[in-house]
């Protein structure tokens, strides 16, 4: 494939941008809202009335993905091309790939999974306060 259809510089800079909304916006906030729901009485009352303020981040996110590589994937799924997939995956891998998520994302992965888990595990308070 062509590899000027878009500048992998600029999805290079955009995913570094998703990166950073994810773990210094989304990651630390949702953090910060679970471990304020666990010093509530009724922590899962309190960790639905968050979801306000975290689902509205979670869309703003969405807004944040490269947009090149939502292009190459609608191309692919229009015109089934192998070198447009090859392109795709090279760049999902080298930039979403789970190496590079796990590693460049960890404040975000550890917080929304900390407020996760305060929302859907009702005990968990009680064991954290416990601590």
């Amino acid at each position: 494939m062509d590899l000027e259809l878009f500048d992998e510089e600029q999805v290079k800079k955009e995913a570094k941008n998703h990166t950073l909304y994810l773990n210094s916006v989304l990651g630390i906030v949702a953090f910060t809202l679970g471990l304020t729901c666990v010093s509530m009485p009724n922590t899962t009352k309190a960790s639905i009335i968050t979801l306000g303020i975290i689902i509205p981040l979670v869309i703003q996110a969405f807004k944040y993905f490269p947009p090149e590589i939502t292009a190459l994937r609608k191309l692919y799924k229009e015109t089934q091309n192998p070198e447009v997939k090859k392109t795709l995956k090279e760049l999902e891998n080298k930039y979403y790939g789970f190496k590079s998520m796990l590693i460049g994302n960890f404040i975000y992965i550890y917080g929304f999974s900390f407020y996760l888990l305060v929302l859907l595990v009702p005990g968990l308070s009680a064991y954290i306060n416990k601590i």
